[in-house]
């Protein structure tokens, strides 16, 4: 971590702008320095005019800014068409009526337990937390036999006929997430790069278009859930479920379209093995160099050439991880007992964060735990 400081007044693009530039002119750091910039997709960073972007490239014309892979899948994994999106509005109805009121929740737990369920609650599911609608459908779907259950006991009549209308909607839902969180999971990560990301976007898309193409031929194999129920999927759900996989392969061309383009040569994933014929002529002897280099990290120095073409895919960042990691220690750190200690000055958020282990037997041998009289 470089720095944390609070915002005095508003968040306003210029207001950010000028308090990074404030700290890096106080530190005497260039802000040609800058070479990668990645944000969470919010106005006040990517507004054209007012952005903190705009500001930036006005100061750093050249500079690369990224919006976040993580931000951008997540954005693609709420596109759902009119259907499956009503669908899940009833499922989320349903769950919440049982745990937003503690008798039902209680009452739930004990029916699960009596039915020997592997689980005996329900998840909440909300768009704040990312990773959370796949796994509370998956809980869902786990436990739909005790939630139907549940609701014809309560003479929930309407919400169970409704419940019972969406199965297979859920349980496809239930399949379709479970995916979008493996992948939400491989992009996270402190040491991810450009190269690395777009591997894992190229491949998500082409098994989209592969799931597409069996749902078509009712090949239900890599749908876990919805292969439980096949017997009950119609040709029309079947469609519908293939369409919205259409969809959201191009919605993830669409969104990742920067990332899908950047020119990313073999030699750049595995210098060591690619053909070196095919590779830049530039630097084609210092990839034959490097095969007998036993110090690769004095790279940027030796190999000028490679590590030209190669910095702008390996020095940015390509997601907000390590930004949302900090959020997450501020929460961590800022109880309502502590809430008024200011984090930015004392050096709280950067000893959390930080990855060095402190040699605590030097720190307590240096301490002279009683002065003499």
């Amino acid at each position: 971590m470089l720095f944390a400081i609070n915002l005095i007044t508003d968040t306003r693009g210029l207001s950010i702008f000028n308090t990074v530039k404030s700290y890096f002119t106080k530190n005497n750091i260039p802000l040609n320095n800058i070479v990668a910039c990645a944000t969470d997709g919010a106005p006040s960073m990517v507004g054209r005019y007012r952005g903190f972007v705009a500001y930036l490239k006005e100061e750093v014309p050249n500079v690369l800014c990224i919006h976040c892979v993580v931000h951008r899948q997540h954005l693609v994994g709420k596109h759902l068409s009119t259907s499956l999106h009503s669908s899940l509005t009833i499922i989320i109805r349903a769950i919440n009526k049982i745990k937003s009121n503690a008798k039902n929740d209680r009452i739930f737990r004990q029916l699960c337990q009596d039915n020997n369920e592997d689980f005996i609650t329900l998840l909440l599911q909300t768009e704040v937390q990312w990773l959370s609608k796949g796994t509370s459908l998956a809980c869902f779907v786990a436990l739909y036999d005790s939630v139907i259950q549940f609701f014809e006991s309560n003479n929930e009549t309407n919400l169970c006929q409704q419940l019972k209308t969406v199965k297979n909607d859920a349980f496809y839902l239930a399949d379709i997430f479970k995916r979008f969180h493996d992948v939400n999971l491989q992009l996270q990560g402190a040491n991810k790069t450009l190269i690395g990301c777009q591997s894992i976007v190229s491949l998500f898309i082409e098994k989209l278009e592969l799931l597409c193409y069996n749902l078509l031929k009712r090949e239900f194999h890599q749908f876990p859930e919805l292969s439980s129920i096949k017997d009950d999927v119609t040709p029309e759900d079947t469609d519908r479920f293939s369409s919205h996989l259409n969809k959201l392969k191009l919605d993830m061309e669409k969104r990742f379209e920067d990332i899908l383009k950047l020119k990313v040569y073999d030699w750049m994933k595995n210098p060591f093995t690619a053909n070196i014929e095919e590779a830049d002529t530039t630097c084609q002897e210092e990839l034959l160099e490097i095969r007998y280099d036993e110090e690769i990290k004095k790279m940027p120095v030796l190999y000028s050439n490679m590590w030209k073409m190669i910095f702008s895919l390996l020095i940015p960042f390509p997601t907000s991880y390590l930004v949302e990691s900090g959020f997450s220690a501020i929460n961590h750190i800022m109880t309502k007992e502590r809430n008024r200690l200011n984090i930015s000055e004392r050096g709280d958020l950067r000893l959390c964060l930080t990855k060095i282990e402190p040699d605590i037997q030097y720190l307590v041998s240096q301490h002279q735990p009683q002065g003499s009289h």
